[in-house]
């Protein structure tokens, strides 16, 4: 696929995928009241909030907070996607489990594609090393059963993550698997980055090139998010 075709959906975890995906629009609950008057924002100590008041559980919002020169402003999820079908990575934060966001995510997948069908599915939900299980499932040579047992699937995989998978399969959208494997991750965190000249050349390219454990840049950005 050519690098300027190249359209990436990641859905990593909560805080680091919500910290970049503000950047375009963000995910918050919201009235239907709020809705109908622009999604309510207001600005609070140089911050812009939403109404958090909502009528059920799958209650949505979307933001656009563009690129600082204008004001956010609340928006549906067409216009959502219209803001986010030129971009080459989306990040969706999500809190895990939490239907309302799954549901989201399918929709809003589903709307990119309707606008662009060159999207590649990032998951966190899978580990590396199982990139060639995920393959085989996303090509029909395995079943479900053995990507869920092989793939290590989360326990949420079913309510959570199917519906995106099996989207992405009938749409013939290239699957990665995305997340460091736990075991890599758990030597890490126990050792230290020195830990990773023990791996093997395949293995190490299982975790990111560079790891960030001291303080520093990266994690004051993080935390001041």
């Amino acid at each position: 696929m050519p690098e300027k075709s190249l359209r990436e959906l990641m859905l990593p975890g909560a805080m680091l995928a919500a910290c970049t995906f503000l950047s375009s629009c963000a995910l918050q609950p919201a009235s239907p009241q709020a809705r109908a008057a622009g999604g309510a924002l207001r600005e609070v100590d140089g911050r812009y909030q939403l109404d958090r008041s909502f009528q059920d559980f799958y209650d949505t919002a979307f933001v656009l907070t563009g690129d600082g020169k204008a004001a956010p402003r609340a928006a549906d999820l067409a216009q959502a996607a219209d803001a986010l079908a030129d971009f080459d990575v989306v990040f969706y934060g999500e809190r895990h489990g939490h239907p309302g966001v799954h549901l989201q995510q399918m929709k809003l997948l589903r709307a990119l594609v309707e606008r662009n069908p060159n999207w590649v599915l990032s998951f966190e939900q899978f580990e590396r090393d199982v990139q060639g299980i995920v393959d085989d499932y996303v090509a029909r040579r395995i079943g479900e059963t053995t990507l869920i047992d092989k793939g290590r699937a989360w326990n949420n995989y079913a309510a959570s993550y199917r519906p995106l998978l099996l989207f992405a399969r009938e749409h013939q959208l290239p699957v990665v698997a995305a997340e460091a494997p736990g075991w890599a991750i758990s030597c890490v965190g126990q050792w230290g980055p020195v830990i990773l000249d023990r791996f093997t050349p395949l293995e190490r390219s299982w975790v990111a090139e560079e790891v960030h454990v001291e303080p520093g840049a990266y994690q004051d950005k993080f935390m001041d998010f």
